[in-house]
């Protein structure tokens, strides 16, 4: 058997999922569509038992069934998604509230700014997401992102990387959960996901021997792959959520922007998300109309490409 790695996205509007060989090459491919609510302009959410919980089982599993036939095995999985993101889940890891993303009005919080152990820059909605689930459901059994409600769905184990902490504000710091910031919430630590280094095991699928990693940042997934490392390079991703990401070599500041941690030692990021990537994806779908959808069979059926 030939080893590949499944990745499974969670983005805005979909959840795509792709097994990769040890070269590169993919070898299937599938996208499950979802909606994002974003009523008012500071309302961002998705329904999180389709978009985070059903959404990558049944990608997974499409990209499961096209390898049947061929001598693949699957010998890792790993999740990525947006950030910041919550919502509480009860004993069976099923979503009991909808998914609040980045900018959503519930992560507004104040008193933070002076805590000694944040850097000034960083994202500041994680604590008011937390507050706000943990009001809605004060009994549930995890106040989970999206990533461990997806890496639970898949491998029965709520799992982040510690790329994701690193958005978590005052939430998580030096390491650890802020124990004390929790139960000021009404939260245990326990009802937190688990929290892995970034690419190691978080555990292993059911009935199998290959891992899954703690859930990660898809933007970071792209910065990697896109090799924008030195200072000076900007990253602009284009998706339903348009992401620009500027490279620099100390830590930044600026009103309206996000600074974050890059991959690369002695690297930083600042930019950050915003909506007018739908704007972008509708100008690029009216131009595209009538062009087959992309997937396994678009080549065949669109002869121009």
């Amino acid at each position: 058997m030939r080893a590949v790695t499944v990745g499974v996205d969670v983005g805005t509007t979909s959840v795509k999922a792709l097994a990769v060989d040890d070269e590169g090459a993919v070898v299937a491919r599938s996208r499950v569509a979802h909606t994002v609510v974003a009523p008012e302009p500071d309302i961002l959410r998705h329904d999180a038992k389709r978009a985070w919980r059903s959404g990558p089982r049944r990608a997974f599993d499409q990209v499961k069934a096209q390898l049947t036939d061929g001598p693949y095995g699957v010998a890792g999985v790993a999740v990525a998604s947006m950030v910041p993101s919550l919502t509480a889940v009860n004993r069976l890891g099923v979503p009991q509230l909808p998914g609040l993303l980045y900018g959503d009005r519930e992560g507004r919080v104040t008193g933070t700014a002076d805590d000694a152990s944040l850097l000034p820059g960083t994202m500041p909605d994680a604590e008011g997401f937390l507050a706000w689930a943990a009001d809605a459901v004060p009994t549930a059994k995890g106040y989970w992102p999206c990533q461990a409600v997806a890496t639970y769905a898949l491998a029965g184990v709520p799992a982040i990387d510690t790329g994701v902490t690193a958005s978590l504000g005052a939430l998580h710091t030096r390491g650890q959960w802020n124990a004390d910031l929790l139960a000021s919430l009404g939260v245990r630590e326990d009802q937190m996901p688990a929290v892995v280094p970034m690419g190691q095991s978080a555990g292993t699928l059911p009935d199998s021997d290959a891992v899954i990693t703690g859930g990660t940042i898809d933007a970071l997934c792209d910065q990697i792959v896109a090799g924008a490392y030195h200072p000076g390079d900007v990253l602009v991703i284009f998706g339903a959520t348009l992401i620009v990401w500027a490279v620099c070599d100390e830590w930044l500041v600026a009103p309206g922007l996000i600074s974050y941690p890059h991959t690369t030692p002695d690297r930083f990021l600042i930019g950050g998300p915003s909506n007018a990537g739908a704007l972008f994806v509708d100008w690029a779908r009216r131009l595209l109309r009538g062009i087959p959808q992309p997937g396994p069979d678009r080549e065949r059926l669109d002869p121009r490409l």
